[in-house]
């Protein structure tokens, strides 16, 4: 929802092999573009081919005029900050290798994750838990879930937090605030 009228709206790349669960909104307002995204999770066979339709996506967005915001479920925690149980295997989904650089190369295209320039250190902020056992109770999740911003956003970056307690899902809230208008 917005109170302000979108310039465009564009559901998906454009692409049926890669669109066909809705996985990618953009909105262009006149002062930024906003990408809300749901990564495919590493074993999916199309975890490769979004990744690399999504760099192209990002980068045909790209403009020194109009900052970009992509929020959404990325599937991948980028450290180990972002992780409660830090003795996982290197291979577990969400935490490869392959995944990790993906996401080092989103942050390669001048974005950066908002949570982290106003939380650097902090740890035990996850926006994922398992269901079953008590992995949500004992806050034993990770983080998946970001606001990446362009660099340009971050002198009037106000807010940016994982708001735990809102249950519902398996996953909870992040928020982000910019001082855009």
């Amino acid at each position: 929802m917005s109170r302000v009228e979108p310039r465009r709206v564009q559901y998906g790349f454009g692409d049926p092999n890669l669109d066909d669960e809705a996985r990618l909104l953009t909105v262009e307002y006149s002062d930024f573009v906003l990408v809300n995204l749901y990564v495919p999770y590493s074993g999916s066979r199309k975890r490769t081919a979004w990744d690399s339709r999504l760099f192209s996506h990002l980068d045909n967005l790209s403009s020194p005029n109009k900052p970009l915001i992509v929020c959404g479920d990325f599937n991948v925690s980028l450290s180990d900050l972002d992780v409660a149980d830090r003795e996982l295997r290197p291979g577990t989904a969400g935490l490869t290798a392959a995944e990790r650089f993906c996401m080092g190369r989103l942050l390669g295209l001048h974005l950066v994750d908002s949570f982290r320039i106003l939380h650097s250190e902090s740890v035990n902020e996850f926006s994922f838990w398992r269901y079953g056992g008590d992995y949500r109770g004992g806050n034993f999740g990770w983080r998946l879930d970001y606001f990446l911003i362009s660099p340009e956003l971050c002198s009037l970056l106000i807010n940016a937090d994982i708001l735990s307690t809102v249950l519902g899902s398996d996953h909870c809230p992040v928020t982000l605030t910019v001082k855009i208008f």
